[in-house]
């Protein structure tokens, strides 16, 4: 697969900005996404996130939901930027600490699933996939 090509060999990559606080988090899933054919940009904390997604419009943005900063949702100010950065971007949210509270929450923004943590890899980009599929 060439650098900037998606698997289907015509379309540039998918861009894909991973932000979790769990660097081996960030370097299982930008490994394996990246090895899939997406362009991945990773960011360690929330404040990184939004800069990222200021500077760039991501077609898709995983963010954790919450972050080591005292702040139990964080990710929902992630989801708001991106929302505002990128309308048609693909937006997930990982979580081990999902409600319906925090699912309804995330749909409200515009979130294409919440997914609980933790989820092998190869599901997660299948969902991925079927998620963008969608929105193309």
């Amino acid at each position: 697969m060439e650098g900037s090509e998606s698997r289907a060999g015509h379309a540039p990559a998918p861009s894909v900005l991973l932000a979790d606080d769990e660097e081996s988090v960030l370097f299982a899933l930008s490994r394996y996404l990246s090895g899939r054919g997406y362009a991945v940009t990773t960011a360690a904390t929330r404040s990184a996130a939004q800069a990222e997604l200021e500077r760039s419009a991501f077609d898709v943005v995983i963010t954790d939901l919450s972050f080591g900063d005292g702040e139990p949702h964080g990710g929902m100010a992630i989801v708001q930027t991106a929302r505002r950065r990128a309308e048609n971007a693909v937006i997930m949210i990982l979580t081990a600490y999902g409600s319906p509270e925090i699912e309804s929450e995330a749909r409200r923004l515009g979130v294409a699933r919440v997914v609980t943590k933790p989820i092998p890899l190869a599901t997660l980009e299948t969902l991925l996939a079927s998620l963008l599929e969608v929105t193309r």
